[in-house]
């Protein structure tokens, strides 16, 4: 199995993992752990970390951007929400996916193609 630094396979997370690859990616990977040996199939599957989105964020400057958009946001009205996460998504559409990135994301999805 390759070994990934932007990616994790379901068969290695768990609930613990929640801090790196998210809630619903650990919930796949504790479905793979749990019920596999159990005899139930569960699709196999990765996720792609919560580094990679940062690393992503960070390396497109998005941070500070995102802080903007969100400034002042007044809960109440969900037209301003629309048109800040607008902003937001726009900006996210607009950036450039990194080389490094891409390339493990691909690597990862292409083994698991071959599985």
């Amino acid at each position: 199995m390759l070994k990934t630094h932007w990616t994790r396979w379901f068969s290695e997370i768990g609930v613990e993992d929640v801090p790196v690859v998210g809630g619903k990616n650990a919930s796949l990977g504790e479905m793979t752990r749990e019920l596999s040996s159990l005899g139930i199939s569960v699709p196999e599957g990765y996720a792609v970390t919560a580094d990679a989105y940062r690393y992503f964020l960070e390396a497109n400057e998005l941070e500070a951007a995102i802080r903007a958009a969100m400034a002042g946001l007044d809960k109440d009205d969900v037209e301003d929400l629309r048109r800040r996460s607008r902003l937001i998504q726009n900006s996210v559409i607009g950036a450039i996916f990194l080389e490094d990135l891409e390339t493990e994301i691909l690597r990862s999805y292409r083994e698991l193609c071959s599985r």
